[in-house]
């Protein structure tokens, strides 16, 4: 798959219908084998404020010698914005790669609808614990 038919199959994963809770994302990181546990998480939650609030808390980390993920949303301009290391944006290869793993593994999950927002998080799940954040 090229980069654009990534988006694009990304874009149009389930938007509506969406089920409250943490199951679907729990299951779809247990099937790939739960790379959230490689490494140490700062959630940022709240109704304003929390794509800076993120930033800034990357920033000082970083500075303090953490090697640091960031995932926000929405972008501006790439969708290659919403995953970052230490500052550096997540490549078009490796979001190719990385989607292609995340929908083979949840297309093999019985009764398994991932939303977009469930298929992006586990990227970025894998993308970090690959790359030993």
């Amino acid at each position: 798959m090229s980069y654009d038919e990534s988006v694009r199959y990304l874009y149009n994963l389930q938007k509506h219908g969406i089920k409250f809770g943490l199951n679907n994302i729990r299951r779809l990181a247990s099937a790939l084998g739960n790379p959230h546990s490689a490494f140490r998480t700062v959630h940022v939650g709240g109704t304003n404020g929390k794509g800076s609030t993120a930033k800034i808390i990357a920033s000082i980390l970083q500075a303090a010698g953490f090697s640091v993920g960031l995932f926000t949303s929405p972008h501006l301009l790439s969708f290659t914005e919403r995953i970052s290391i230490n500052g550096r944006e997540i490549n078009e290869q490796d979001v190719v790669l990385l989607s292609d793993e995340v929908k083979d593994v949840a297309a093999r999950l019985d009764d398994f609808s991932p939303t977009f927002f469930e298929v992006v998080t586990a990227m970025a799940f894998l993308y970090f614990s690959r790359k030993q954040i």
